[in-house]
């Protein structure tokens, strides 16, 4: 057992000793008390009933530490999902406002424009809801060529790759997974054995945005170290591509 331990344990340890000590010493007296009369007597009977009360208000104590610090962690969790649902709200609501906007719009530069917005706010939505270290990059997808392009991109000033080319063991592994319509989480890439976009990043969410059979881009989230994106960090990049393909098909 570590001193850190000791340090987080040492009130529980010193009221279970109390409460024990205080059990065992009343029963003890309560031994005693039955062989004595008089004062004597009474006195190891009035000791027993308080080391008795003391056993109880111990126990009693501990018990209410134990429902308070229960409490606690009920209302660190709940705060902390009160705090999610604000930060989904602040970070989706740019999203779905541009494309409300989008949806009554008929000018066809006015559409694009409003895509890119989307486009933008989806990335910047991606690195908020991630990693602090994140950066979420949207590549368009040409199928004719069979290239991506970075489109936009937010998050930790190193700028992302331009584009991804057939030809290439990367660019044909990223190209199919767009075609394939499909996504992957690796969580490091350094443990990976598949050949894979090697950058100043160790773990990566990458998402095809489809809208029904059409391929119409990738949206992808790095950040600097394994562990820092997680399965729920999957899903939300999941939501945040369904988001964009229900934009992007609109033009």
């Amino acid at each position: 057992m570590t001193i850190d331990w000791w340090r987080r344990n040492w009130l529980t340890l010193t009221l279970t000793a109390v409460g024990v000590g205080a059990a065992v010493g009343a029963f003890v007296i309560g031994i005693q008390a039955g062989a004595a009369s008089g004062l004597r007597q009474v006195l190891l009977v009035t000791a027993g009933a308080v080391l008795t009360g003391l056993g109880i208000v111990v126990a009693a104590l501990e018990s209410y530490r134990r429902e308070r610090a229960r409490r606690s962690a009920e209302q660190v969790a709940e705060a902390a999902q009160e705090s999610l649902m604000l930060t989904l709200n602040g970070t989706l609501a740019p999203i779905t406002s541009y494309l409300g906007e989008l949806a009554v719009t008929r000018d066809k530069s006015d559409r694009r424009l409003l895509v890119g917005q989307v486009l933008q706010a989806a990335v910047d939505a991606a690195v908020r809801l991630t990693s602090p270290n994140a950066r979420s990059t949207y590549y368009e997808y040409d199928p004719g060529h069979n290239v991506l392009t970075r489109v936009v991109w937010g998050g930790r000033s190193s700028q992302p790759r331009e584009r991804f080319l057939p030809g290439t063991d990367d660019g044909d592994l990223v190209l199919g997974l767009v075609r394939s319509g499909d996504m992957v989480f690796v969580r490091d890439i350094d443990a990976e054995t598949t050949v894979l976009p090697r950058s100043d990043y160790r773990t990566l969410i990458a998402v095809t945005v489809t809208a029904g059979p059409a391929r119409l881009g990738l949206l992808t989230v790095d950040s600097l170290m394994p562990g820092e994106l997680t399965e729920i960090d999957k899903e939300l990049v999941r939501v945040l591509g369904n988001l964009l393909a229900g934009g992007i098909a609109q033009v």
